[in-house]
């Protein structure tokens, strides 16, 4: 049986084809994850953005009244934090080293449970004990300081030789401590033959 030789479609039609199907695959995509309100046409044309902000006040005023008004506004300004927080351009790097770090710590207190509780409670005792004494000085001269700590790390996470260097120190990091054996499982052992 002879089959037909495939034909050979030319560069720029081998492109604009994946472009087709992509389109058509983001287009369902969008579809998918958001859907049309049911009562509610599709609109073109200029208004857009006041559309969305009007559907959005209408969703969160029928929200205030099913769940009530503090608890919308905690769950909308949650939403935002976690909206802004995804699009931040360090976004992932923090979740990687918070990510280790908590496990690293969670495998700390699981091996030394009763050494981590009176850690904990140390800290508490200092703190409580530490604070009417230290309190109005501290207070003074840590009165704008989470301003000029937040305006300095914004500055300086905003650069990209920062954040090269967090990146290669978190790589270096985590490189040396796969190669570490103290970090690695035991290997398997296999039963002995009878």
């Amino acid at each position: 049986m002879n089959t037909p030789p495939e034909r050979v479609l030319p560069t720029a039609e081998r492109k604009a084809r994946a472009l087709a199907r992509l389109d058509a695959s983001r287009t369902q995509l969008i579809q998918r994850l958001y859907p049309e309100p049911s009562g509610r046409r599709a609109e073109t044309g200029t208004g857009g953005l006041l559309d969305l902000a009007a559907s959005l006040m209408s969703s969160m005023m029928a929200r205030s009244k099913r769940d009530g008004l503090p608890r919308t506004a905690w769950r909308t300004a949650r939403a935002l934090a976690r909206r802004w927080w995804t699009r931040q351009p360090w976004h992932a790097s923090v979740e990687l080293v918070s990510d280790t770090l908590a496990g690293d710590v969670r495998l700390l207190v699981r091996r030394h449970p009763w050494a981590s509780l009176a850690a904990a409670a140390a800290v508490g005792a200092a703190l409580t004990m530490a604070r009417p004494w230290v309190a109005h000085t501290l207070r003074r001269q840590t009165r704008d300081l989470h301003l000029r700590v937040g305006r300095m790390l914004w500055r300086q996470l905003a650069q990209a030789p920062v954040q090269l260097a967090l990146l290669g120190a978190l790589t270096a990091w985590l490189k040396e401590r796969r190669q570490d054996p103290s970090h690695s499982p035991p290997p398997p052992t296999r039963p002995a033959d009878s």
